[in-house]
Order: C-alpha cells, then structure tokens, then sequence
C-alpha cells in the first residue's frame, strides 16, 4: 500500500473516528441517553461540551473533504467511482456546515424548545442545521451505492462487495424509516426517530471505513474514464 493509498485511507478512518464522537454523548450529556433526541442535540447551543462536539464535526468534516480533494485532483477516476468521491465530498462540506451552523436549543430535552420549533421561532442557523444534516446523509445514501456498485463492476474482491452491500442495504433502509418516522410524527404519531438515526450514523461512518477499504483494495485506478 503506497503512501497516496494510506494517507487516503487513514484520513477516512479518523473522519469514521471522529463522526462517531456521539457515542460518548451519554457520559458527559445526560439528555443525550434519551433514545428520542437527535444526536445533533449534543452540539446544540448551551448544551455541556457542545463546542467540543461542533469541533469534532468540524474537523471530521475538513479531514474527510481534504483527502477528497486529494483524490479527486490526483488520480483519474472512472465515472461511477467519481460519482462516490463526489459524494464523500459532499457529505463533508455538509458536515462541516452542520459544525458551523449549531441547533439554537435541544428540542427534544427542552419543551419551550420543541414549541418554538414546532412554531417556526427559531433562528435561520437553526434551520440551517436541518438542511445541512439533511444533506450529509443524502450524499452518504448516494456515495454507499456508488462504491458498492464500482467494487462489483471493477474488482473480484468479494469481501468488499458483500460489505459494501450490507452497508448500502443498512444506510437505505434507515434512511427511509427516518424519513416515514417524520411523517408519522407530523401526523401526531411520535416514532423512536431517535433510534433510527442512531443506526443511520453508525452506517455513514461504516461507510466512510468502507471507502478506506475501496482505496486499499481496488488498485486498477489508471486511465480510469
């Protein structure tokens, strides 16, 4: 393994590390056991260790987006396996927006918070926040397949392409349950959204360790258009 392929490869391991921070939210951050809450409520305003959590993200959003760009502007690509790079891309200038854009208050910890929200009073970073998190995890849903298919069309390594698989499976389908426990929520029907995203994130960063993998393994990366 070249040091072009372990420098790749280690940044998305530390970004996989870094994105996986919320785990420690139930030791430092009480409200954060609450399987309802979204783990982006550990960064939230005035929550204990926030800037720590924004920091996190921060940087696993600029290591992640670095080696990205290393990638992108270094080596040819076929379009498929561009398309995945763009999308890791994406995921981590969204994740960087989510560090520099913080949920104003914790909803699902504070009433007067979910009231506001629910109201529309809440700041435009507020918002933003929404949007951006919205955005990380489409380009996660949109980067898993892209490796995936790649590693089926462009390597017999069938660890690799089971793995990738299993991932896209997992990212897809907690995708969707989150996105129909937001419309039963809207319809008075509270679903466990908290758990859902929960897993949604361990897939994101089971992915980003999945793309670590990709640049190890697949090693035809010349004169790929």
């Amino acid at each position: 393994m070249n040091s072009y392929r372990r420098l790749v490869a280690s940044a998305l391991l530390v970004g996989a590390a870094l994105y996986s921070a919320w785990l420690f939210g139930p030791f430092v951050d009480p409200h954060s056991r609450s399987m309802s809450s979204y783990v982006s409520e550990l960064a939230a305003v005035g929550r204990p260790y926030s800037t720590l959590f924004r920091c996190l993200d921060f940087v696993c959003g600029a290591v992640v987006l670095t080696a990205t760009a290393v990638v992108l502007r270094s080596r040819p690509q076929r379009w498929l396996i561009r398309i995945g790079w763009c999308a890791v891309a994406l995921f981590a200038a969204a994740t960087v927006a989510d560090s520099l854009l913080p949920l104003s208050c914790a909803p699902h910890s504070d009433p007067t918070c979910a009231a506001r929200e629910a109201s529309g009073d809440v700041p435009l970073t507020h918002e933003l926040h929404l949007a951006s998190s919205g955005l990380a995890g489409f380009a996660a849903v949109v980067s898993a397949p892209a490796f995936t298919i790649s590693a089926y069309r462009y390597s017999n390594h069938r660890v690799l392409q089971r793995i990738g698989l299993s991932i896209t499976a997992l990212l897809l389908t907690s995708t969707a349950a989150i996105l129909g426990a937001i419309w039963l929520g809207e319809k008075g029907h509270p679903a466990a959204i908290g758990v859902i995203q929960r897993v949604q994130l361990l897939a994101i960063a089971g992915g980003l360790v999945y793309v670590a993998g990709f640049v190890h393994y697949l090693r035809d990366d010349r004169n790929q258009q």
